[in-house]
């Protein structure tokens, strides 16, 4: 009834007295919520996908220091020739049914690591209650080669609207060269 790492046993009985039995570990995932931490081992964050030559993966630190030494991120890659307007997309899932609920905090705060200053990463916060259409902000990238504290302030948006997804996209202006950057701790507050 939890989420966890539970031991699945299955015993093959014969029609005389053999028997085999075989022992696995099974992962049952915790719905995927804010705040996103990518260190939850019961957390499956590749759910949603990717789309228009984005690949991304949860790998360990390479850049630990400063202001993340989380163990392990996000490396998202715009692929060489991906699209301008690629990117990915997480369908979020609370226990309670509440995804994004503004009323929690009408800012996202994501940690980010890019190996050059200037351009700009898309939040994108969409399938909004109460008619509220798509919210869309794009925020640059002010260092590189460290990591920084990136803000996007969604209080234009009503108080109680919640959101199903969040879309994450990079340099929306130009198609890709192979950049990569690195996401951590995206986290809801006021």
């Amino acid at each position: 009834p939890e989420p966890g790492v539970y031991n699945l046993k299955v015993v093959a009985l014969s029609g005389g007295l053999a028997t085999s039995e075989k022992v696995d570990s099974v992962i049952i995932y915790a719905p995927l919520s804010l705040p996103i931490t990518y260190e939850n081992p019961i957390q499956n964050y590749y759910t949603g996908g990717t789309f228009g030559g984005v690949n991304v993966a949860v790998i360990p630190n390479p850049v630990s220091g400063g202001i993340n030494t989380s163990t392990t991120v996000w490396q998202y890659t715009k692929t060489s020739g991906a699209e301008n307007w690629s990117g990915t997309w997480t369908p979020l899932a609370a226990p309670n049914g509440v995804p994004i609920n503004t009323s929690n905090g009408s800012k996202i705060k994501v940690m980010v690591y890019a190996t050059e200053a200037g351009k700009m990463l898309n939040m994108e916060i969409e399938q909004g209650s109460n008619g509220v259409a798509n919210q869309v902000l794009k925020m640059p990238i002010t260092v590189a080669n460290q990591w920084q504290e990136i803000v996007f302030d969604f209080s234009s948006v009503p108080a109680g609207t919640t959101f199903k997804q969040l879309v994450f996209r990079y340099n929306d202006t130009a198609k890709g060269t192979g950049e990569v950057i690195y996401i951590d701790n995206v986290i809801q507050t006021n």
